[in-house]
């Protein structure tokens, strides 16, 4: 019985030191919740900073939105000039005629008030037409360039007319006047500007005829129209300048150079009409852009108005693509 006794003895030792061993399983989630207490929380990272000491730059999503917005509404305010253009019957000729009525006014008693009226409503009506005839007629074709078509407009009309106000403030004083051959070409370019916005406007509404609309667009997709047209708008106001001066240009080969420039740009708007290919019309477009800049030398940028045609010739010209099928 005594080797009895001692078994159960030795059992009860090993059982107990199973339960230590039990509690001593025990230890790890001891350890465990020490890791847990000891582990090292993360720290956000202070504004504008980052982990290497480096500034990060800030999101571009406020001005992506701010993107979204203006386009959603360049896109409200064409479509919503578009519906008004297509009453044009019913607001444009009243306008048209107290334009006209301004300009007689004036002549019949000249007076700043009276001009500025006059330039007021016919600069107005222009604009108008502008947008109506070309603006409109790019939007209809491509609804999804809205929204570009209508921004380029508006940052072209905010431009022409922040410089007509700029020309007007130094008339009255208030602003430094501008260089001495801008004010002598703008004097020179005066007479002539109701001819050339005529000039400017007739293809346009010639082109709106219901019998004349789909030679017109055939036209122009065979031939750069534009850039032919400037450039002979260009070249003759370039050669106006030394042909209307001529007895001051006359002791001095400037006369030989204005003749030079403007008969090149009627040259060059030729080229275009004999060869109408787009490599042509490219090369030929850098040579209006480059005489345009070199009518300032002599002739003034044939009055301003010369160097602007040539200008958009041939911006055009380099750009223009043949119709498909052309």
């Amino acid at each position: 019985m005594g080797i009895l006794d001692a078994a159960e003895s030795l059992k009860r030792v090993l059982g107990n030191a199973g339960d230590g061993g039990d509690s001593g399983a025990g230890c790890p989630q001891e350890t465990e919740s020490v890791q847990e207490v000891f582990t090292p929380v993360e720290v956000p990272e202070p504004v504008g900073g980052s982990p290497g000491g480096r500034l990060r730059f800030p999101s571009f999503s406020l001005l992506r939105g701010l993107g979204e917005k203006w386009n959603s509404l360049a896109v409200t305010i064409g479509l919503g000039f578009l519906n008004f253009w297509n009453k044009k019957h019913l607001f444009f000729p009243p306008l048209l005629a107290v334009s006209l009525l301004a300009l007689w006014y004036h002549r019949s008693s000249s007076s700043l008030l009276s001009f500025t009226l006059a330039v007021s409503l016919l600069l107005t009506t222009l604009l108008l037409a502008f947008i109506g005839l070309v603006v409109m007629d790019y939007v209809q074709r491509d609804l999804a360039s809205t929204g570009k078509v209508v921004t380029q407009t508006l940052v072209g009309i905010s431009l022409l007319l922040g410089f007509l106000f700029y020309l007007d403030l130094s008339i009255g004083g208030f602003l430094p006047a501008p260089p001495l051959l801008i004010l002598l070409a703008i004097m020179w370019a005066v007479p002539l500007v109701p001819y050339v916005v005529v000039a400017l406007f007739l293809p346009l509404l010639v082109g709106r005829l219901p019998r004349v609309r789909e030679r017109w667009e055939a036209l122009r997709g065979r031939y750069p129209f534009w850039g032919i047209y400037c450039a002979v708008l260009g070249g003759l106001m370039i050669l106006y300048v030394p042909l209307k001066f001529f007895p001051m240009y006359l002791y001095t080969s400037l006369v030989f150079w204005g003749m030079f420039l403007g008969s090149s740009c009627l040259a060059l708007a030729a080229i275009m009409a004999m060869f109408p290919r787009r490599d042509s019309c490219r090369v030929v477009g850098l040579f209006l852009v480059i005489l345009a800049a070199l009518s300032w030398m002599g002739t003034l940028g044939g009055a301003l108005l010369g160097s602007l045609f040539c200008i958009a010739a041939g911006a055009h010209a380099y750009a223009w693509r043949p119709a498909s099928g052309s």
